[in-house]
């Protein structure tokens, strides 16, 4: 049951963002083709036609690392400063590094990439926190409201 309603509220994120899509700031506009790929990918997993060898960790894993690095850029392109950008997208790369590692050698093709899962989050959870940061630090006198932050909130 939950899992119709969260395609169905996939279903409605990807139809949302192609009326919209024309009016997006230019840092969402990425959101189209991942919203694509979520639909056409949460589609089978409903039926539950990816599962080989009596699991579909083996794909979950590879979206993570999709959503892993789709959210890192989202998050990133709202940051100006390029040698904290060059850092960070240097990091990333290697969590997936170390994601891949953790897949293949580690834990293993089939099973769920829990270890990779921990270091994506954390990043994750590094970069919004850093986010929200420098934006309630800023020098500027302008008095911030973050119900209107990130800018797709407006």
């Amino acid at each position: 049951m939950l899992d119709s309603l969260y395609y169905v509220m996939f279903v409605v994120a990807f139809i949302c963002c192609i009326f919209t899509y024309k009016s997006l700031d230019k840092n969402f506009k990425w959101f189209l083709p991942f919203l694509a790929f979520g639909v056409f990918y949460n589609y089978p997993a409903i039926f539950q036609l990816l599962i080989i060898n009596h699991t579909n960790a083996w794909c979950n894993n590879f979206n993570d690392i999709l959503e892993f690095i789709c959210y890192t850029m989202f998050i990133m392109s709202f940051d100006d400063r390029t040698k904290r950008k060059k850092f960070v997208y240097i990091a990333a790369g290697g969590i997936v590094g170390l994601t891949l590692i953790d897949i293949f050698l580690i834990q293993g093709f089939w099973h769920r990439a829990t270890i990779a899962i921990v270091m994506q989050n954390i990043f994750g959870l590094w970069l919004v926190c850093d986010y929200y940061y420098r934006l309630l630090n800023d020098d500027n006198d302008e008095y911030i409201e973050l119900i209107s932050h990130p800018r797709f909130w407006r």
